[in-house]
């Protein structure tokens, strides 16, 4: 997968460049496709570059509709961290959803395009200074996710 990241000015903006034709190739003979976000999920969009790779890849007739099912049965899976705590992602915290529900648009698109979305990875609390000791066991926990040790949804 090429993606060429750079910074632009003082604004310091991420433009980037993604070549669709490498990473659709890439990607139709994958058996797990993993979509890592770091973004905070009070932002309840995905994030631009991941947006644009949709935009570029999942196209009408090969990710989906007529002949469209280059992906179709491979797993999908989210590994998303947020800054917040995760006591603060439910109906009565602070954002007043869960981390899953504010994903519904990923798990929809991953029905549109015939993946098995698996339960996502969901790190939480990671602006609030994590131990070494919560951050290895979060490696642990990801390793072992990729791996195939984690729950299709």
């Amino acid at each position: 997968m090429r993606i060429r990241v750079s910074w632009s000015g003082t604004n310091m903006l991420p433009c980037a460049q993604i070549r669709s034709t490498s990473l659709v190739s890439k990607h139709s003979s994958k058996a797990v496709t993993v979509w890592y976000g770091s973004f905070p999920c009070i932002g309840t969009a995905c994030p631009p570059l991941l947006k644009e790779w949709e935009d570029l890849v999942l196209t009408y007739g090969w990710a989906y509709g007529t002949h469209g099912d280059a992906l179709k049965g491979k797993e999908l899976m989210l590994a998303v961290s947020v800054g917040s705590a995760g006591e603060n992602y439910h109906h009565e915290g602070e954002f007043g959803y869960t981390v899953d529900e504010l994903l519904a648009p990923f798990k929809a698109t991953s029905n549109l395009i015939g993946t098995v979305y698996r339960k996502p990875f969901i790190l939480t609390g990671v602006s609030s200074g994590m131990s070494d000791q919560s951050l290895e066991k979060a490696a642990k926990d990801y390793l072992s996710c990729l791996q195939g040790d984690w729950p299709a949804q």
